[in-house]
């Protein structure tokens, strides 16, 4: 702090100024599932390069033959694009591996009539062969209006050219440098192509009359129902070998990713970036709840009494990140565990006394209030005695803070006609055997 006189003092701060693509970070940083999906959304909108499909649709397949959930909606629905390319999957391939290849990109089928994933992607999902699966799609691409599963808008736009008869070496030239189109450099086209300027700017005109977005046309199917309405951002399993595991909740977030084509385009290039930065995101939060559960196995065993003191500022400096970054990460984000579903803060714990969790003191305390002699209910001194019993040592008064925090009267209230039972039950939800809460 510096005087600068007349009993005036200047005191200098340091700021440190966030530049916009490090705030799009901390924003995408702080989302749960359930709004970075609706951000991508809009994202995907905005951006043809960037792709969205759900996570578990390529677990979802049925059988051949067999009418799956999404198809029984959209026969209800009218005539959306799933149920036209349904109909035309069904008169194309019999039952067989063919046609439930055929089902599977159905399923990635975007609004736009865009595939919305990649083809090696879509065979390992079906458990068939690439070469298998580039001929299955070269058969659903001759499916009217033509377009639909194209891979890029290149492919969109030359597989209706094709149709049209246009599809000729100049035309050729113009899809493979659709950048360049888009800049208007007729002269440099014209002469990779090999021929005038008014050829080229024939052809340019002739393509911009056909459909980018063939599938956009159909009547919109209602959304189906999410099959997880409350499905956790995150979910914690034990491994084969006994050792948690922590990973995101495929119900809950889209699988985002880059469709192919000019890396030097523009919009592409922003629609990598931000896709880069997604990915950032969900390794950081996988980072910083995989230290949690480590640090946590116990809590994770034997529940709320078992929770170990935690805080995020110790943790973010074990993980060499600062605790801003550790607090935005898991605001609002839930877990599934094996105990059931809680939001991640209830991991941490400041301490009562001792090393002992303050979350770890609660639970045991409603525990012991939840299997007393309801004639002779516990004073807050014989609650510390029992928590000194079982290695919890805290003083009268801190017993007392709690209770109260627990919304459990006094003894003496407790033993009154009439209060048992609403006691009883308040304790009882208060502590799960292997659950814990926020």
């Amino acid at each position: 702090m510096a005087r600068l006189g007349n009993g005036v003092a200047m005191r200098q701060r340091a700021r440190i100024a966030l530049s916009p693509a490090m705030r799009q970070e901390l924003d995408l940083l702080r989302m749960t599932n359930a709004e970075l999906t609706q951000h991508l959304q809009r994202l995907a909108e905005a951006n043809p390069w960037i792709a969205l499909s759900r996570r578990a649709v390529f677990g979802s397949g049925f059988a051949a033959g067999q009418e799956g959930p999404a198809q029984a909606e959209v026969a209800a629905a009218g005539p959306s694009l799933y149920a036209h390319v349904s109909r035309h999957v069904a008169a194309l391939f019999p039952p067989g591996p063919a046609r439930d290849l055929a089902l599977h990109f159905l399923d990635v089928l975007e609004p736009s009539g865009w595939l919305g994933a990649p083809v090696a992607e879509v065979a390992r999902r079906a458990g068939a062969g690439e070469a298998e699966a580039l001929a299955v799609l070269a058969r659903l691409q001759r499916i009217e209006p033509r377009g639909l599963f194209a891979r890029s808008l290149a492919e969109c736009l030359r597989l209706q050219a094709e149709e049209a008869g246009e599809l000729d070496a100049v035309m050729a030239v113009l899809l493979d440098r659709l950048d360049l189109l888009a800049a208007g450099d007729l002269a440099t086209l014209a002469r990779l192509a090999g021929v005038a300027e008014a050829e080229v700017a024939a052809r340019a005109r002739a393509l911009r009359r056909l459909d980018p977005k063939p599938g956009a046309h159909f009547a919109a199917a209602p959304a189906p129902p999410p099959a997880c309405p409350k499905a956790p951002d995150l979910r914690v399993v034990r491994d084969a070998g006994g050792d948690w595991q922590v990973m995101l909740d495929d119900l809950s977030l889209p699988l985002a990713t880059l469709r192919d084509g000019p890396a030097e385009d523009r919009a592409r290039r922003e629609a990598a970036r931000v896709l880069a930065m997604v990915e950032r995101r969900n390794a950081t939060l996988l980072r910083i709840v995989a230290a949690i559960a480590q640090r946590q196995a116990a809590a994770l065993e034997g529940g709320a009494e078992r929770l170990r003191p935690l805080r995020q500022a110790d943790l973010a400096e074990d993980l060499g990140l600062h605790e801003s970054t550790v607090s935005r990460a898991l605001a609002g984000l839930r877990i599934g565990t094996p105990g059931g579903e809680m939001p991640v803060t209830a991991f941490f714990s400041g301490t009562a006394a001792d090393g002992v969790a303050v979350a770890q003191v609660r639970a045991a305390l409603a525990r012991l209030v939840a299997a007393e002699d309801p004639a002779a209910p516990l004073g807050d001194g014989a609650l510390a005695e029992r928590l000194a019993d079982e290695g919890l040592a805290v003083a009268r008064r801190t017993v007392a803070k709690y209770r109260g925090q627990l919304g459990i009267p006094p003894a003496a209230a407790r033993a009154r006609d009439g209060a048992q039972d609403g006691t009883r039950a308040a304790c009882e939800s208060a502590a799960p055997s292997a659950r814990l809460r926020a």
